[in-house]
């Protein structure tokens, strides 16, 4: 009992039942109603932001199973434009095709480019250069000199050599020799006959190819002409097929 006693005197008025105090106690110090308050605003924020949190659940994994659908859509397109598997008949335009098929393929269309290309020779105007004759021996030569005394002969050939054109005068002027006759039969010229070779000087080709020239070039004149056409023909024998120089050279 006494140790009850003790117990209770160490209580506050307001717990033993004395409403003064404990009303004066409340009213001196309403801080922890405050409190009490603040804690139970701070505890209904907390739910309402749980339940916030509960409503936007549904949203995210409405958004996810979309984007899940999304996905098996797309991986069934894909597996819908899957390359399509080659057809087994003889078709000459399924790829990729067997090493056979395609060797047989490409010399087909090799051969029609052969024959269109022939085509197109024959179809060309007779005064284009595809034309030109490539002379390769003196007689070969003496042949066209004897057509090129024939005014419209001549005027085709000159017609021929003018488109071949150039950088310059001497560029033309060795293009022009380059598209008539070999290093062969240039290597058997000169401009002045000199030693056992032909006088190019005095043919009619030449005086052709200053026609041609000038035709392409109006400031063409005969002395360059003349010193591109000496150059090119002396060299002829060191170039490929003119059978290297000689004395006479």
């Amino acid at each position: 009992m006494v140790q009850n006693d003790q117990f209770l005197k160490g209580l506050p008025d307001f717990f033993l039942g004395n409403s003064e105090s404990g009303i004066s106690d409340v009213e001196n110090n309403p801080t922890p109603i405050r409190k009490r308050s603040s804690i139970k605003a701070h505890g209904s924020g907390r739910r309402h932001s749980n339940s916030r949190h509960v409503h936007s659940t549904p949203v995210r994994e409405r958004s996810r199973s979309s984007s899940r659908a999304h996905g098996s859509g797309r991986r069934h397109s894909t597996s819908r434009h899957e390359t399509p598997r080659a057809p087994t008949g003889n078709s000459m335009d399924v790829f990729p095709m067997p090493m056979a098929k395609f060797q047989a393929c490409g010399l087909k269309k090799l051969v029609e480019i052969a024959q269109e290309v022939r085509r197109i020779g024959t179809a060309e105007p007779i005064s284009s250069s595809f034309h030109i004759k490539r002379m390769g021996t003196t007689e070969e030569l003496h042949t066209l000199e004897d057509k090129l005394h024939n005014s419209e002969e001549r005027d085709i050939l000159i017609t021929q050599l003018s488109k071949i054109g150039g950088k310059n005068i001497r560029d033309c002027s060795t293009k022009i020799l380059d598209r008539l006759m070999t290093n062969s039969l240039m290597a058997q010229l000169n401009m002045k006959g000199h030693g056992s070779k032909t006088a190019f000087q005095c043919t009619a080709l030449y005086s052709t190819m200053i026609d041609a020239i000038k035709k392409w070039n109006g400031k063409a004149t005969d002395h360059d002409i003349y010193k591109a056409v000496g150059d090119h023909l002396k060299h002829a024998p060191g170039r490929s097929g003119g059978g290297g120089y000689t004395a006479n050279d």
